[in-house]
């Protein structure tokens, strides 16, 4: 496939597995857990609007670039693709009641019903660096949308 997958595992179906990673609900994530989440979401509801330019504009430009590189479109049009490539739902995930995160650092990664979405710390806020992720068993996910 060419892509590199995120580096985040999981443990089957027990959940996910990171390094000396605490696991919280959104709702108890503190600031930075939340703003990670809530960035993870306007993702989401971007894409399952079919909001290209929205959708794009939360990406890391890497990400953004290997968007258009992959698809040989803009990302603006080429992520709303992905979309159906992936299997991932956007608009169960942008409608998440419990997302799962964890924070890491300057990386926080949060669960959602239909995606599980990778972001950076970029100055004051967050920014996607993968996401349209499938979970794979003792092996990283696998990402349709991803910095290279």
């Amino acid at each position: 496939m060419g892509r590199r997958a995120a580096r985040w595992v999981t443990a089957g179906p027990s959940g996910l597995v990171a390094i000396a990673v605490c696991l919280t609900c959104a709702g108890c994530g503190g600031p930075d857990g939340d703003d990670a989440v809530h960035v993870a979401l306007q993702l989401e509801t971007a894409l399952a609007a079919g909001q290209g330019p929205e959708a794009c504009a939360l990406l890391l430009p890497a990400a953004a670039e290997a968007v258009a590189d992959r698809t040989g479109n803009s990302c603006d049009g080429g992520v709303v693709d992905l979309v159906g490539v992936s299997g991932a739902d956007p608009a169960a995930a942008a409608t998440t009641t419990a997302p799962r995160v964890a924070v890491a650092g300057r990386q926080a990664q949060v669960a959602l019903s239909g995606d599980t979405v990778f972001l950076a710390r970029d100055g004051e806020g967050w920014v996607v660096t993968a996401a349209l992720c499938a979970a794979r068993a003792d092996r990283p996910y696998d990402c349709e949308v991803e910095a290279s």
